[in-house]
């Protein structure tokens, strides 16, 4: 849902998102506890291979020298790691359909207009 910036990374994320009713966290509710448990497993990859992505780019360096990665870096180093942890994104993705599937905002928006685009379109 998020606009591209110029080297197609996201650049800031569409307000839509924020006019679904996003249940707050239930400690006995099933699939809050599995998109809890899935969200710290991918924090924890993203900081494991963190330093190996950094070194890779040559950003390590750069982070000495200048203290600081440029917006692109930052941009190119989040594309690395949400690759790296792909299976947990996709697992966090499914869940939160399940949880907000058929759910209507206010203004009578459905979740699936949304999600639509992200299915890979059947051609004839």
């Amino acid at each position: 849902m998020q606009t591209k910036g110029f080297t197609g990374a996201e650049r800031d994320i569409h307000k839509k998102p924020l006019e679904f009713p996003i249940p707050k966290f239930d400690g006995n509710n099933s699939l809050h506890i599995q998109l809890s448990e899935l969200g710290k497993k991918a924090a924890e990859k993203a900081c494991e291979v963190l330093p190996r992505i950094l070194k890779e780019k040559g950003y390590d360096k750069k982070l000495q020298e200048r203290g600081t990665l440029v917006p692109t870096e930052v941009a190119n180093l989040r594309t690395a790691i949400r690759e790296e942890i792909k299976d947990l994104l996709d697992q966090i993705d499914e869940l939160v359909l399940n949880l907000l599937s058929n759910t209507k905002t206010d203004t009578g928006t459905k979740l699936d207009m949304f999600t639509l685009s992200k299915k890979p379109q059947k051609t004839p």
